[in-house]
């Protein structure tokens, strides 16, 4: 499982502050010996904008010898 939770002052050269805050929270499942599913949702927000939302979803196939 990850979560993660940052956020940043950006401060551009017009003199307006604005922070920019991301949320996500991700999972990964093993499916086999060599196969993972995983999934990721993030919602970034920043100051005076409306949220924005993500979702990714994958599977990863590992080729070669497999796990040592």
């Amino acid at each position: 499982i990850l979560l993660a939770w940052s956020t940043a002052s950006l401060d551009a050269d017009s003199g307006q502050g604005s922070q920019a805050r991301t949320l996500r929270l991700g999972y990964s499942h093993d499916l086999g010996p060599r196969t993972r599913l995983y999934g990721i949702a993030q919602r970034d927000q920043r100051t005076d904008m409306t949220p924005g939302h993500s979702l990714a979803v994958g599977l990863r196939q590992s080729f070669g010898r497999g796990p040592a």
